[in-house]
């Protein structure tokens, strides 16, 4: 029984792995990544800034630290999550185990979380005062989405007007 359990769960994290992989390798689109490589200083909550060459390096560079930083933690959410779903469908679920792997599920949150609030005053920080002022209002507009476009459950980048 418990190696089956375990099997299930291989085979789960297996399957994550197996989806997430074509992602990474997609050709290029209609997404946010071309939309950024077309238009410098466009997409991603920073649209209209009209940022310096050294500002979009500056750009480039704390994204890909940003990403660096949060996708151990966004995998680990992903297996935390699957494990999740395997005990609770279990014939005779562990209430105590669930409670433990939901905390550790709201913990990456939270430092998720914490992650993207770092990310955002880092951006800011490079902006002039004048930039900062149209990067918060794009926030702000944002409503429950963080300032890159991204809602709680969408993938779509860009800040857009509600």
């Amino acid at each position: 029984m418990k190696t089956s359990k375990i099997v299930q769960l291989i085979v789960v994290i297996f399957a994550i792995a197996v989806m997430v992989m074509p992602a990474a390798n997609a050709q290029p689109g209609h997404g946010k990544h071309q939309m950024m490589a077309k238009n410098p200083g466009h997409g991603f909550g920073l649209a209209g800034l009209n940022l310096t060459a050294e500002q979009q390096q500056k750009v480039a560079d704390l994204r890909l630290q940003h990403q660096k930083d949060t996708l151990p933690l966004q995998t680990e959410l992903q297996n935390k999550k699957a494990e999740l779903k395997l005990m609770m469908v279990e014939d005779m679920p562990n209430m105590k185990k669930i409670d433990r792997k939901i905390d550790e599920i709201s913990r990456i949150q939270a430092d998720l979380k914490k992650l993207h609030v770092k990310h955002h005053f880092e951006m800011r920080r490079i902006l002039t005062p004048e930039q900062r002022k149209i990067f918060d209002s794009h926030s702000l507009m944002a409503g429950g989405k963080n300032f890159h476009g991204k809602g709680k459950h969408g993938k779509h980048g860009g800040c857009q007007k509600r």
